[in-house]
């Protein structure tokens, strides 16, 4: 059976805050297929059916290294997907700005927010499994905006979508 994952970030998100700037480096301007390779690892147990795709800023998409050096991430590489740019992610947030693309939002978050969604990041691949478990990946979701603008049209949504 082949199945399909998406990974969407929508609203103004910056998945890395607050860790230390020593730590961690992000390099952006990746292929779809180094970010799902990188979010996977060598012995995911998956294969990657055709082409994966990645949508939004090239500047919004990026793989870490070093979150275990003097951080408090607990993950110590993998990807960062965000609305903003990755090489904003590390360190505090000591601003209240951030980047705005003016992209199109995607469906799928904008039907989970229940409001239009912009500035998306999306990461999608199909693959096939040789397990009947499956364990994907670990993630964190962090926020620039939060809790500055909870409950407003502001919020940062994040989405895991497993199809198949």
């Amino acid at each position: 059976m082949i199945s399909k994952i998406s990974i969407g970030i929508a609203i103004a998100l910056s998945i890395l805050t607050p860790i230390s700037a020593k730590a961690v480096t992000i390099a952006n301007n990746n292929t779809a297929r180094h970010l799902v390779n990188t979010l996977l690892g060598a012995n995911s147990g998956l294969t990657i059916i055709g082409t994966p795709t990645y949508t939004g800023s090239s500047l919004a998409a990026g793989i870490f290294t070093g979150g275990n050096n003097g951080s408090s991430l607990g993950i110590d590489s993998g990807i960062v997907l965000s609305t903003g740019k990755v090489s904003d992610a590390p360190g505090a947030n000591n601003g209240s700005g951030g980047t705005v693309f003016n992209l199109p939002g995607d469906p799928d978050l904008t039907r989970l927010a229940g409001y239009p969604s912009q500035d998306a990041a999306v990461l999608t691949f199909k693959f096939t499994s040789s397990s009947d478990n499956l364990f994907l990946s670990n993630y964190i979701f962090a926020s620039q905006e939060y809790p500055n603008y909870v409950g407003t049209a502001y919020n940062d949504l994040f989405g895991y979508f497993l199809d198949g």
